[in-house]
């Protein structure tokens, strides 16, 4: 079975003294959280996949409410990079599962 773990959003576009914790709806893994979700941020500009977690989130763990999962503050993105940044959570199920979406870092 494949499944798309891209977020519906796939592309966002973060200004550089923009700071946003992004939000995003489980429910389609039919799973209620049952822990803070792990964040880890790459930066992919030119295919380099450096991890810049410790540069750009307040910290690696988010919270959860129902099926909503609320993610730490990512601020301090260079203008013209661009991150994926991957969350994992255990769903109620005791399952671990894992989502992306992408941001683009503006002027």
């Amino acid at each position: 079975m494949t499944t798309n773990r891209e977020v519906i959003e796939g592309l966002l576009y973060q200004g550089r003294y923009e700071q946003i914790a992004y939000k995003i709806d489980v429910s389609a893994w039919d799973a209620t959280p049952a822990a803070s979700p792990v964040v880890t941020a790459w930066d992919i500009t030119d295919n380099a996949w450096t991890n810049v977690s410790a540069a750009i989130l307040a910290s690696t763990t988010g919270t959860t409410a129902g099926a909503t999962l609320t993610l730490p503050i990512i601020a301090n993105l260079t203008p013209d990079h661009r991150y994926h940044i991957a969350v994992r959570f255990t769903g109620s199920d005791s399952n671990i599962y894992e989502c992306f979406f992408y941001i683009q870092g503006e002027h």
